[in-house]
């Protein structure tokens, strides 16, 4: 278990972004099937992960590019 825990902090980042995109998956299913229909709250919060996510996946395509222009 240990190991684990290590492995997930060595690769924090892209453990974020698997996070991010169950929170926003789970976020957009509750939206869709919420009897009332999504609100906007719903929506601004959904929006709110999605930039969080894209930057998440240009800090990380940022960082590649820069450790293979090193190596």
């Amino acid at each position: 278990m240990k190991r684990f825990f290590k492995l997930i902090y060595k690769h924090i980042d892209i453990t974020l972004l698997v996070l991010l995109l169950i929170s926003f998956t789970l976020g957009l299913y509750s939206m869709l099937t919420k009897i009332g229909g999504p609100t906007i709250v719903d929506y601004v919060i959904q929006a709110a992960l999605s930039i969080l996510i894209i930057g998440d996946v240009a800090f990380l395509l940022g960082e590649r590019k820069r450790q293979s222009e090193h190596n």
